[in-house]
């Protein structure tokens, strides 16, 4: 068998590796036999950002007088030209990137420092490069360096982060200047893919939230982006659920916003991964977790709790796999969609944690059509229009939050009908005007069909909502065994009914008083 030829690798920007795979490097064919690349170990470590290491005269006079560099000197020569902040959640040491397409943010250091050790060891102790490549003396380094550092918590909302430089802004969230070069005085892990250019429009946006949003809710469109791309800590910051049938718009709509956001800043955590472990993680420094097709069913009550968690702004566990647990605030919003709700065994409360929007115009299904139209929506001109919206509409948006509509509220009101157990008990019972069954009877099935509702356990409260959600259905004293007994009319359990003779017409029938239950 003819030996195959292994030739070194063709010149990779090493600098930016997000899309590079082995496939992507062409084969060349030479006598009808592949010829395979070798892609040096060397450069396969290189980790996705280079820390500014310059050497000086003074490092070379260490190097003659002591035998070997110290772990504090290292840390030294890393931290002369380089800007670095602790994380105020998991300890993690964070760098400064001062070039390339996430200029102006801070990303983890740990593989850049290792990278940094390296090139330091081989330029002043070659001898003892295998010293430095245990991980021991590596995590040495790192802590040495990461010790009374500045704290890296949420980004403050008074600055956007963008391609072409740095937007100031009120608290209130007005606008104040726009400024092209960057600061590592500002700590923020965040920077939108997008480009600032105060004139731009975004005519096909408008066009395409015409078409999708309910007419009474067309800004909301524009609010929903200001929402999502600052990290808001406040009451502001609700989840959010697009709701209807397939080919409504829900997906592009989502793309849209994934487009704006960026890939880096959000994540995909499904609903049944909330509250798992390994998995809250993934919400750290995050703006928004966006999910399509949410799937219909009970929810977990882990992934319920977490769900109150996410929106009402509170600490959440959180655990890497082979790090340290911690506790974490995180600011990502949820943007759901679903053709379906999902039910749960909650309150009516849970749903006011959601604003939904009713998506009702169903278009007919185009695959060219809509790749083009995403296509569209996610070009450099129109994002720029999209983000003046969002820009537009953030200082109502920190004021208010996002305020429901009548069609959202409409929505809002058939989705907690949806859920509520007692329809459940309704689909277990027969309906009739000649039905009738012991108020204290129906409450008992009630119990054993929902064990989890504990807010309907006692027989007031269970009354008071069956009322409210049955208005159709009375309550009335009958006369049953020679017992007067409450009883509900017009509803049956099973096979079990009261005759109309077993009535006694002579008895005095109370009607049920507003405010008895």
């Amino acid at each position: 068998m003819e030996e195959e030829q292994i030739e070194e690798a063709p010149e990779i920007d090493w600098q930016d590796l997000s899309d590079y795979s082995p496939e992507s490097l062409e084969l060349e064919e030479e006598d009808n036999s592949p010829t395979i690349y070798a892609i040096p170990d060397e450069e396969r470590k290189r980790p996705p950002y280079e820390l500014n290491i310059s050497f000086q005269g003074g490092d070379d006079y260490l190097r003659r007088e002591k035998e070997k560099i110290t772990k504090g000197e290292m840390a030294a020569i890393i931290e002369r030209e380089n800007y670095f902040a602790t994380d105020a959640f998991s300890k993690e040491l964070y760098v400064y990137i001062s070039h390339g397409p996430y200029a102006g943010t801070y990303i983890e250091a740990r593989q850049s420092i290792d990278w940094a050790i390296k090139q330091i060891a081989i330029k002043y102790e070659k001898d003892r490069e295998g010293h430095w490549a245990s991980r021991r003396n590596m995590d040495e380094v790192y802590n040495w360096i990461n010790k009374g550092l500045r704290i890296l918590e949420s980004p403050e909302i008074r600055h956007i982060n963008v391609m072409n430089g740095l937007i100031y802004l009120t608290p209130k969230g007005e606008f104040i200047d726009f400024s092209t070069e960057w600061s590592p005085e500002y700590l923020t892990t965040l920077k939108l893919p997008i480009y600032y250019i105060p004139e731009a429009k975004c005519s096909r946006w408008e066009k395409f939230v015409s078409g999708i949003f309910p007419s009474d809710s067309q800004h909301i469109a524009w609010e929903i982006a200001a929402l999502l791309m600052v990290p808001l800590k406040n009451k502001a910051a609700s989840g959010i659920i697009l709701k209807g049938e397939k080919n409504t718009g829900k997906t592009t709509f989502q793309n849209g916003i994934l487009a704006l956001l960026g890939e880096q800043n959000t994540c995909n955590l499904s609903i049944e991964q909330f509250g798992e472990r390994f998995q809250n993680s993934q919400l750290k420094d995050k703006l928004a977790n966006v999910v399509g097709d949410l799937k219909s069913g009970k929810l977990s009550q882990k992934a319920v709790a977490t769900i109150k968690q996410l929106i009402g702004n509170d600490r959440i566990a959180g655990e890497s796999k082979f790090g340290a647990s911690y506790s974490f605030r995180p600011y990502a919003r949820n943007l759901f969609s679903c053709n379906d709700m999902p039910t749960c065994d909650s309150d009516d409360a849970f749903f006011d944690r959601f604003l939904i929007i009713p998506f009702n115009h169903v278009f007919d299904k185009n695959p060219a059509k809509e790749k083009e139209l995403n296509e569209t929506l996610g070009s450099n001109e129109e994002l720029s229009g999209l983000f003046n919206k969002a820009l537009a509409a953030l200082p109502k948006v920190i004021a208010e939050g996002i305020k429901p509509t009548p069609s959202m509220m409409e929505e809002h009101n058939i989705v907690v009908a949806e859920n509520d157990p007692l329809n459940n008990l309704i689909a277990q019972c027969d309906l009739g005007l000649g039905y009738a069954t012991p108020c204290s009877e129906l409450h008992q099935f009630y119990i054993k069909l929902e064990p989890n509702d504990w807010n309907r356990k006692s027989n007031m409260k269970f009354g008071r909502d069956f009322k409210k959600l049955f208005p159709e259905i009375s309550r009335k004293q009958l006369m049953i065994g020679g017992a007067r007994i409450w009883c509900y009319v017009g509803i049956k359990i099973s096979e079990k009914r009261v005759e109309d003779q077993a009535f006694d017409d002579n008895a005095l029938e109370l009607e049920f008083e507003e405010n008895v239950t």
